[in-house]
């Protein structure tokens, strides 16, 4: 299934709906159209997101980025960012959103859009924290791929249980 994701101009958004209704909610993200489009439940490229977050959980631990921003680095080379927003669902608790990217290219190019996509196309606001890390994470996306792995490295710690 990773051929969905061959193209690196190409990266996804998951989260669950705020109503605890068990409907979830999917994002494909496309820097050819700079715009967000959305993804039945049953498209395979919903399949493939719900697959990669699956593999991400089992295999790697989360790396927590200043207050509300986690990142997985799976060994294929997939990043799944998870951001916390401060909206929360009707039961009161936070409804996290996953961002998920084949490569660190795709997270250059789809960071900013994706990052933006929360807030208008998911109605999640996020908290200033959030927002700060986000930038700071935005920023050092536009350096070259050594220099983002060296900052994701020592700006960043594991997360057992989070």
């Amino acid at each position: 299934m990773t051929s969905l994701l061959e193209n690196e101009c190409h990266a996804y958004i998951y989260a669950q709906a705020l109503d605890n209704g068990g409907d979830s909610e999917y994002l494909w993200l496309s820097s050819n159209r700079k715009s967000t489009i959305n993804i039945d439940f049953t498209d395979s490229k919903a399949v493939f997101v719900r697959d990669t977050i699956d593999a991400a959980y089992a295999e790697t631990t989360p790396r927590r980025i200043g207050h509300s921003i986690f990142y997985q680095r799976r060994k294929n080379g997939n990043f799944i960012i998870t951001v916390k927003p401060a909206t929360l669902d009707v039961a009161g608790r936070i409804s996290p959103v996953l961002l998920i990217f084949k490569n660190l290219s795709a997270l250059q190019n789809l960071g900013g859009l994706a990052f933006a996509a929360i807030e208008h196309n998911l109605d999640r606001q996020l908290p200033d924290s959030a927002k700060h890390d986000l930038k700071k994470l935005v920023k050092i996306l536009a350096k070259p791929a050594w220099m983002v792995r060296i900052f994701l490295y020592f700006n960043s710690y594991k997360v057992e249980n989070d």
